[in-house]
C-alpha cells in the first residue's frame, strides 16, 4: 500500500562543521537527538513514510552516535537519505555509508570545499559506487557551478564526462554513471516570520508529501522550518500519528490542495513559488 508521505526529515542534529553563506542556521540551541528519541521517531515514521533524510540542519555525522541511529533505522525497516557538506569523508562514521544500506547520499559541493577536500570527496564518490553500489549518489553544485570551473574540470576528469559550464544553466543534472549524477539548482531564500507577508493563495509539499522531527523532537510540515516555528507537537509526549493527523494538521493539508496558504510561516515563504502549477 502506498504511504502517506514521500519523506519523513529526522533532524539528528542541528550541529554544523561549516557555516555556510547559504544557510540560514538556527535560533535553537546545540543539539544532538537521543538515540532513543530516534527509535521513536523512527519506528513511529517508518509506517507511514517511504523513507527518512537525516537532516534539517546539522551535520549527521557528526552524531557520536550515528552507528546506532542507522542500525535502528534499518530494524525499523525505514531507508535511510543523507545530506552531508562532504568535509567528514575521512571520519569514521562516514564508513556507515559504505556498509549499510543508504537509499541516497546528498554531497553538497555549494558548501564552498577547497581542492583537497574536492579530491577526498570525489575519491569517496568512487568507493560508495564500489561498496554500495545500489546507493543513490547526488553532487549538488548550486549557483556557483559557473563561477568555480575547477569543480566542474575536476569531475569531469574524473568520471570521464564532458561537463560545461552552460550546462549548469540548460541541464537539472548531468549523469556521471549509474544511480550517480551531479546536480544543478539556484539556493532559495528561507522562510522567516520577519520576512513580509505574502497572498494567501499557494501551494507547497510540505505536509502533503514530508514532515520534519527537529532533535528536540518538535514536529514541522517544513524541511525549511530551521526554528521550528510551524510546530504542531513533540513526539516524547504525544504519538507522531496523533500529531500529523490532527485537525490543524488536516486543515493545513486540505487548504493546501485548494491552492490556499493557512500557516503564519507559509504566510511569508516565496519557496512556494516554485510550486505554482500546482495551485
Amino acid at each position: 500500500m502506498p504511504k502517506r508521505f514521500r519523506t519523513a526529515y529526522i533532524e539528528v542534529t542541528n550541529v554544523c562543521n561549516k557555516h555556510c553563506s547559504f544557510c540560514k542556521g538556527t535560533t535553537r540551541p546545540p543539539e544532538f537527538m537521543d538515540p532513543d528519541l530516534f527509535a521513536k521517531a523512527a519506528e513511529e515514521s517508518a509506517p507511514i513514510a517511504e523513507k527518512a533524510c537525516l537532516h534539517i540542519l546539522g551535520e549527521a555525522l557528526l552524531h557520536p552516535d550515528l552507528e546506532t541511529i542507522v542500525k535502528t533505522a534499518n530494524r525499523f525497516s525505514l531507508p535511510l537519505v543523507l545530506t552531508t557538506n562532504g568535509t567528514l569523508f575521512t571520519a569514521s562514521s562516514a564508513e556507515l555509508l559504505l556498509t549499510q544500506p543508504f537509499r541516497q547520499l546528498n554531497v553538497s559541493l555549494h558548501s564552498g570545499v577547497s581542492p583537497d577536500e574536492l579530491e577526498t570527496i570525489l575519491s569517496f564518490a568512487e568507493r560508495t559506487r564500489k561498496f554500495n553500489p545500489e546507493m543513490y549518489l547526488n553532487l549538488r553544485l548550486w549557483d556557483v557551478c559557473s563561477r568555480n570551473p575547477e569543480y566542474l574540470q575536476a569531475i569531469a576528469s574524473r568520471f570521464g564526462r564532458d561537463i560545461t559550464p552552460p550546462d549548469c544553466a540548460k541541464k537539472r543534472f548531468v549523469s556521471l554513471g549509474p544511480r550517480f549524477r551531479l546536480h544543478f539548482d539556484r539556493s532559495f531564500h528561507w522562510p522567516d516570520l520577519a520576512d513580509p507577508i505574502r497572498p494567501a493563495e499557494g501551494f507547497c509539499r510540505g505536509g502533503i508529501d514530508q514532515y520534519g522531527i527537529l532533535c528536540s523532537g518538535d514536529v514541522t510540515a517544513c524541511c525549511l522550518d530551521t526554528d521550528g516555528r510551524m510546530n504542531f507537537g513533540n513526539i516524547r509526549n504525544q504519538s507522531l500519528h496523533s500529531i500529523l493527523f490532527s485537525r490543524r494538521f488536516e486543515q493545513m493539508r486540505n487548504a493546501f490542495h485548494r491552492g490556499i496558504v493557512t500557516e503564519e510561516l507559509c504566510r511569508h515563504c516565496t519557496y512556494r513559488d516554485r510550486f505554482r502549477q500546482n495551485v
